[in-house]
């Protein structure tokens, strides 16, 4: 039998990083891993490109997705739309920088604005959420690791998920 480890870091450090660490602790334990095991290894082959870019989501939770959008720099912003436990609509929305099929994105929520000609700049207040760590294998899936932070905790657990496209592009290159 084989045993499988989730683990996952809650630092905001690179995946890569985040790797090192997994298999120090695997090590000092005895427990063994495979590179395929690692949830935060590239996929072989595949690096983030400006075609990802588009709306995601997983068929299993319609009405929950992401907004991403690749620059050709490197860089990458995400909305994440979704609901606290209590049903009330949040949207998220983050940046971050891509690293060949993984891209760390931290989080953030807005809050304190006002609708229509209310607007004051001055009255939003823009409060770190948590991170997002998303994996592509290919140009059409990707898998997304959710993790609030300790002050959103109560209202938000941790979350793995599939993700597929809503939107195709017209090319992946």
């Amino acid at each position: 039998a084989r045993c499988h480890m989730n683990i996952r870091l809650q630092t905001g450090f690179m995946p890569t990083l985040q790797s090192l660490l997994l298999a120090m602790l695997l090590a000092v334990t005895g427990l063994s891993m495979a590179v395929a095991d690692d949830p935060y290894t590239e996929a072989t082959g595949f690096e983030i490109n400006n075609a990802l870019s588009g709306t995601w989501y997983n068929p299993d939770r319609d009405g929950e997705g992401f907004i991403i959008d690749v620059a050709n720099a490197g860089s990458i912003v995400i909305s994440f739309y979704t609901y606290d436990n209590t049903g009330q609509q949040m949207w998220l929305i983050g940046t971050g920088d891509v690293d060949g099929s993984v891209a760390v994105i931290e989080f953030y929520v807005t809050e304190g604005g006002l609708y229509g000609s209310g607007f004051d700049t001055e009255l939003v207040n823009t409060v770190h959420w948590g991170t997002g760590i998303f994996t592509f294998s290919e140009c059409a899936t990707g898998v997304v690791d959710i993790m609030p932070n300790l002050d959103f905790s109560a209202e938000f657990e941790d979350m793995t998920t599939d993700i597929t496209r809503l939107t195709v592009p017209v090319n992946c290159d």
